[in-house]
């Protein structure tokens, strides 16, 4: 850092040009024109292909559940997301943000669940973080981030942390990264759905067992009334027959089914790959401590 910092006559005009330029450019959140939106990630595989073969009594349980008793079938998953202690999986998302559609987003991930460790690649379409490391208790809970931009990182350094729950960081997200995760995902969606069940407000659907990249799922739907507590209007998810696990939750809005909410995708998923502490420390992932 002190190397970074040594000013020269040329770097003093470098620096000032890219304060003025950067003054209409708030650091972590990303905007982009709603007509400039890459669809290209996401769309092939979020239709599943309705088929009508039932293998076993197993099968017909998790199909009874998610037609009849959707609620069960989710504290079903709960219970058996437990065996899972770490995985890796390539993570789709796209989410609106204050009205605007943000680019859809590919990211390489490790997950361990206890210590809680979430590591993030981004292969496609990175906001101004293309790195991110966080650690239940490391670095006082901060996210540690490498800027995407070689001239962010000329301006604060290879890498910054962030609080997860800070207002900057969430300006560019709508779920912080201290609740990601198929459990947690699992629930918040039992969550929501005891709450509508209870306020006697619930609509479940079933749209029967897909194909989702190439593996079999159950094609759940719900639609809500306009609450702030709740999501979306229109919610469909894809759960895992085999991993009893959301592969795929879709969210669209109450003004118009056409917008999209937010779409988050998990493909390529291996569990229980003996993940260490050594996989999750800065230079795991091209980082170093700041």
């Amino acid at each position: 850092m002190k190397q970074l910092f040594r000013l020269t006559r040329n770097r003093i005009i470098t620096l000032a040009a890219l304060m003025i330029a950067l003054t209409a450019y708030h650091y972590w959140p990303q905007q982009v024109a709603e007509a400039d939106k890459n669809q290209d990630l996401v769309p092939e595989i979020v239709m599943g292909e309705v088929v009508n073969d039932v293998a076993d009594d197993a099968d017909q349980r998790l199909i009874d559940m998610a037609e009849n008793d959707p609620i069960a079938l989710i504290e079903h998953c709960l219970d058996n997301v437990t065996q899972y202690h770490d995985y890796t999986l390539t993570f789709v998302k796209q989410e609106r943000i204050k009205g605007k559609l943000r680019d859809a987003q590919k990211i390489s991930v490790k997950h361990r669940t206890a210590p809680f460790s979430v590591g993030m690649v981004w292969e496609e379409n990175a906001p101004k973080g293309d790195r991110v490391l966080y650690v239940d208790g490391a670095r006082e809970n901060q996210m540690l981030i490498r800027p995407t931009k070689e001239f962010h990182r000329f301006l604060v350094g290879e890498q910054v942390l962030r609080d997860p729950n800070s207002k900057e960081v969430m300006e560019g997200t709508l779920k912080p990264i201290t609740i990601f995760g198929f459990k947690n995902s699992l629930e918040s969606l039992l969550d929501t759905y005891e709450l509508a069940r209870d306020r006697g407000e619930l609509v479940t659907g079933f749209e029967g067992v897909g194909t989702f990249d190439g593996r079999e799922v159950l094609i759940l739907t719900r639609e809500l009334p306009e609450r702030e507590e709740y999501d979306g209007h229109h919610t469909t998810i894809y759960i895992d027959k085999e991993y009893l696990v959301p592969v795929m939750v879709e969210a669209r809005d109450w003004s118009d089914e056409a917008n999209l909410v937010a779409r988050y995708v998990f493909t390529n998923i291996k569990f229980n790959m003996d993940l260490t502490e050594a996989d999750f420390v800065p230079g795991a992932f091209d980082m170093s401590e700041p």
